[in-house]
């Protein structure tokens, strides 16, 4: 079982979709929750865990997490470990950057 997150209105081919398993999703939504919380209520967060379609709606949005995530990246060098490289972490704020806009399915 996986989480696939899909761009609402994808303006490059790595907006289109991000997929993880669900052990590769969960520490990534964990710091979506500890750095966006002021982006998403605590209900969206709780959906985003559960592939019922909740997430961003603006490019807007998607471009101040992107931000966040690549500034924690940058004051935590050893990173956020998945799946064994931080690399997901790079290949989602990528699909941040292009998304328009997600939801998590």
């Amino acid at each position: 079982m996986g989480m696939d997150v899909y761009g609402k209105s994808p303006s490059t081919e790595t907006g289109k979709c991000f997929r993880a398993n669900v052990w590769s999703w969960r520490p990534l939504h964990a710091l979506i929750a500890e750095i966006g919380s002021d982006l998403f209520d605590e209900e969206m967060i709780d959906l985003m865990g559960s592939n019922d379609g909740a997430g961003l709606d603006s490019q807007e949005e998607c471009d101040e997490l992107a931000d966040r995530i690549e500034d924690w990246l940058e004051t935590h060098k050893d990173g956020l470990v998945i799946e064994d490289k931080d690399e997901h972490v790079k290949e989602f704020v990528e699909f941040l950057r292009g998304c328009g806009g997600f939801q998590v399915c």
